[in-house]
């Protein structure tokens, strides 16, 4: 009996995964890039000021 309810729900979740459809993925555009850089920038920053106050308070 628990076999059998198993692989009926087994079955069944195998079939929605093939029926969804595949995971798109979003093309790199300059946006993005300009978003990663001004990211990268902001850690910087807050790197060298971690860095500053770090030593003003020694």
């Amino acid at each position: 009996m628990f076999a059998s309810r198993q692989a009926t729900r087994t079955a069944s979740r195998f079939a929605a995964q093939l029926r969804a459809p595949a995971q798109r993925r979003f093309a790199s555009s300059s946006a993005e890039n300009e978003f990663i850089k001004e990211r990268q920038h902001i850690k910087d920053h807050a790197k060298g000021t971690t860095e500053l106050w770090r030593k003003i308070s020694i």
